[in-house]
């Protein structure tokens, strides 16, 4: 009956419990679905990512021809800026200590209460979940940090040391010499010329923007935003400020993009053990967005995914994406829980996002 038990855990009900996405709780879960609206999932055989900025390109209109004659010929537009490399692998993995695996044995041989069954199989699940967590998490934050830094992205994580820049154009970007926290700003002069920049260089209105609730909670208390949303007598209620809702309704009416907030956090462990919140998104960064994804989160086979196809646990189709298992090690004897995921998000539209630093 235990045996029945512990086959719960077997390899292959392991690794599609974590592809199970339903387990990942509420700050996560709003982070990915937004990173996976910007970038969606895609599936690849290799380890490489290749692209080209501004490879989602305007449309260039056909001539007029005459009957009987060629059509014009349309000339091979050369492609942007190309981007090529490996891409990283991600992971993290935790300790079945000698006293769990003991637990373990003892459950095989029927020598533990139906209790301490139940509670062992949930814990292994609960590490699991946490270890699936955790790489989703740094995927989510590399696709943060590649639409809101203005500049290079420097990586030094466990004897990793990565340099990306995902080129978002000097034109697409901006730090505000009035941020938004000054209430002599004005928010909305401000967006209309970085609509009116990405109208006029790339022939399309954004309609989405993303920003943090500490961004949204200044441009509501800016008296230019209550007057313009509240009306002219906005000055007789002091205290009164538009909802968030508000907002997107009149900002619908005039014909600018639906503000969206994302303030997911997590923890990040220094190799001291010392636990950090970091937030997914940065609290001071607003980005005009496309109605379009910006490119594809890749995502390969890993190694331990391979070893499994190995062995006969899974077929070759089911190897890419992010892997979650448990290992053995002799000495000391040792059970690990680990997930693993090998990822990029290719960013060819890149130029068609504008970055503004606003706090």
């Amino acid at each position: 009956m235990n045996e029945r038990v512990l086959e719960d855990l077997n390899p292959r009900t392991v690794l599609f419990y974590a592809r199970d996405l339903g387990t990942l709780g509420e700050q996560l879960d709003r982070a990915w679905q937004v990173a996976t609206e910007l970038f969606p999932v895609q599936l690849v055989d290799g380890l490489t990512y290749e692209y080209w900025i501004g490879e989602q390109k305007r449309t260039i209109m056909a001539t007029l021809s005459a009957y009987d004659t060629e059509a014009s010929i349309a000339s091979r537009q050369a492609p942007g800026p190309r981007y090529t490399g490996d891409m990283p692998k991600i992971s993290r993995k935790i300790r079945l200590g000698e006293k769990e695996r003991i637990l373990q044995e003892r459950i095989r041989a029927n020598a533990a209460l139906p209790t301490e069954v139940r509670e062992f199989v949930d814990r292994q699940y609960d590490d699991i979940t946490l270890m699936r967590n955790a790489v989703l998490a740094r995927i989510v934050k590399f696709i943060m940090d590649a639409v809101t830094t203005m500049g290079s992205i420097s990586i030094s994580e466990n004897g990793v040391i990565l340099t990306v820049n995902f080129n978002i154009p000097a034109a697409n970007r901006e730090t505000l010499a009035t941020p938004w926290s000054d209430n002599t700003a004005n928010p909305y002069d401000d967006e209309k010329r970085w609509i009116e920049t990405m109208e006029d260089t790339y022939g399309f209105t954004p309609t989405r923007a993303l920003t943090s609730s500490k961004v949204v909670r200044n441009m509501l208390k800016n008296d230019k935003v209550r007057e313009l949303v509240l009306g002219r007598n906005f000055s007789g209620q002091q205290q009164r400020q538009p909802t968030l809702e508000e907002f997107n309704q009149w900002r619908q009416a005039v014909g600018l993009p639906r503000i969206a907030t994302l303030d997911s956090r997590v923890e990040s462990e220094g190799n001291d053990g010392t636990l950090t919140t970091t937030r997914l998104f940065p609290e001071d960064k607003y980005v005009l967005l496309p109605p379009e994804p910006l490119g594809n989160l890749l995502m390969g086979p890993t190694v331990e995914a391979l070893d499994q196809v190995a062995n006969g646990t899974i077929n070759f189709s089911e190897a890419r994406g992010i892997w979650a298992g448990q290992y053995k090690e002799i000495d000391p004897p040792t059970t690990w829980t680990k997930a693993a995921a090998i990822a990029f998000p290719t960013f060819p539209g890149a130029d068609r996002i504008f970055l503004a630093d606003v706090l």
